[in-house]
């Protein structure tokens, strides 16, 4: 089939939206998934590749933005991988319990609920209203005693992780899970202690659209034992490290194809892999390979020579603010031309609520003698207390946003 079918994913109806995709799937027919309030992306049915399958927005690598085209043969896959990964830890699917937290119109949201379909397991939503309500979110999804053989899953971003932590309702409905698959960024080392302080058993993973979701995952033991950082690969996936540690990636779930600037394109170079924008660290590679994210390399800056990945260093700061008792809740680095560095790192940071404004004006001395004896390189040249500052509903930030509103407070402060 050609025809292409758009359906907008309402958050808080999430069955309603379950209801339209099963039965474009039956149908046989290309789907595009859009976001609640967005602008569905024009793409002409004569374009669309013969087959059927899902075509879902990506945040992008190297190429930004864009619609990926994925078979529906590719999500069956991706689904068989994962469930083969659990029972290698000794879960039997039909068993599980799949919670989704995530949007469907994202390749994780949707992955929850097409894994159920798969797998036979029974499949809960969980509206964005409930997950802002601790309290009620585990009253309504309490462990019964008397069910036996259970095994609850689901799957986070480091915010929602975060903001489910500081609630002892929260804290709660995270120990019952057997499994909490952990994506979307770098998971903060304070969040990683506090998790396993608690026994939470998270499963910090990697994948992206353009897989087909999580292709390396690091077991709940191995976190709790806090071994390491790196994730193993899944038996389905080949990786390998480009140009300046480039993750590239070879998988039979790769997507099709991807729609950018109004044409369709291959993902992949000649030899079939997918170039990642992320750099890494790779172990083990004859063995599968062993998977560590350093950052984004499209957000990483050359300062005086030092490639800096802002995400990693971001965790970084936020782990010293929060030792010495700095109450900031997020930190967002941007980068400034410079001439002699050629880039500078500059810090915007969001305070809890409750600080006091007579202590705002101190902590911007306490953060610029935290990082004194720092490399240059990664030393903020400026601090920007942003009240606004938040990721967006996925746990990434959206940087075009926040260096747009830099340079609103540079210019107005230039102009006083």
């Amino acid at each position: 089939m050609k025809e292409i079918r758009s359906i907008v994913c309402h958050p808080e109806s999430p069955q309603d939206t379950l209801a339209k995709i099963t039965d474009a799937i039956e149908k046989r027919l290309w789907i595009q998934l859009i976001a609640e309030k967005t602008k569905k992306t024009f793409i002409p049915q004569s374009d669309v590749p013969l087959g059927e399958g899902i075509i879902i927005n990506s945040g992008g690598s190297i190429k930004g933005p864009h619609q990926c085209l994925i078979p529906y043969s590719h999500l069956n896959q991706s689904a068989s991988a994962s469930a083969n990964w659990l029972r290698a830890h000794g879960l039997d699917t039909k068993d599980c319990q799949i919670f989704n937290t995530l949007p469907l119109n994202h390749i994780s949201g949707l992955m929850a609920w097409w894994r159920s379909e798969c797998w036979g397991s029974r499949y809960i939503s969980i509206k964005p209203s409930l997950m802002k309500d601790p309290k009620l979110l585990e009253q309504k999804f309490r462990v019964s005693n008397h069910i036996e053989k259970v095994f609850r899953i689901t799957s986070l971003v480091p915010t929602q992780l975060r903001r489910l932590i500081k609630d002892a309702a929260g804290i709660k409905w995270l120990q019952s899970f057997s499994i909490i698959w952990l994506g979307g960024a770098l998971l903060p080392d304070d969040l990683a202690s506090t998790a396993r302080k608690l026994k939470i058993r998270l499963a910090p993973c990697y994948g992206a659209t353009e897989t087909t979701a999580m292709i390396a995952i690091q077991s709940p033991e191995d976190f709790l034992l806090g071994k390491s950082k790196y994730s193993i690969a899944l038996k389905d996936v080949q990786l390998r490290l480009g140009k300046d540690k480039r993750l590239e990636v070879k998988t039979s779930r790769l997507a099709k194809a991807r729609f950018i600037n109004g044409k369709f394109e291959p993902i992949t170079n000649n030899e079939g892999w997918w170039e990642s924008g992320d750099a890494a660290d790779l172990i083990d590679e004859k063995e599968g390979g062993k998977l560590k994210v350093l950052g984004r390399i499209d957000t990483a800056i050359n300062s005086g020579g030092e490639i800096v990945y802002k995400e990693d260093l971001e965790i970084k700061l936020l782990n010293a603010a929060l030792k010495a008792h700095i109450p900031i809740q997020e930190i967002f680095l941007a980068s400034v031309e410079d001439k002699e560095w050629g880039q500078r790192l500059v810090a915007l940071f969001r305070l809890c609520p409750t600080t006091e404004k007579k202590l705002e004006s101190k902590l911007f001395h306490i953060l610029q003698n935290i990082v004194k004896d720092w490399p240059p390189y990664e030393r903020p040249v400026t601090w920007y207390h942003c009240p606004e500052l938040a990721r967006n509903s996925q746990g990434k930030w959206e940087s075009k946003k926040w260096s747009l509103w830099l340079q609103k407070e540079v210019f107005h402060k230039q102009n006083v």
